[in-house]
């Protein structure tokens, strides 16, 4: 689901990905199963919301599917680790 999502924030394009390819991996965050791809893909996503050109601003649904994405992983309180030292301390002075 990680590399989907990652394919998406780089490559759709309308014609072979769409938005709606994006919003169903969005809605199943935070990804708990694997600690390498959930830190890495909660921090791919955290840098994409940072990132003011990317693909989740580009329609009020995509930006608000990422933004619920970012709050649930934000507010996970389950055993898993979802992400890094580093992607913690950015995620608390995210604003969405």
């Amino acid at each position: 689901m990680g590399a989907m999502a990652k394919m998406c924030y780089k490559h759709i394009d309308g014609k072979v990905l769409h938005d709606h390819d994006l919003t169903p991996i969005l809605s199943k965050m935070p990804f708990t199963a694997f600690e390498d791809e959930n830190k890495s893909t909660h921090k791919t996503l955290i840098e994409q919301w940072c990132d003011a050109k990317s693909i989740i601003h580009t329609s009020p649904a995509l930006e608000q599917s990422a933004r619920e994405a970012l709050t649930r992983v934000r507010n996970y309180t389950g055993e898993a680790v979802i992400l890094s030292h580093e992607s913690k301390q950015i995620m608390a002075t995210l604003q969405f």
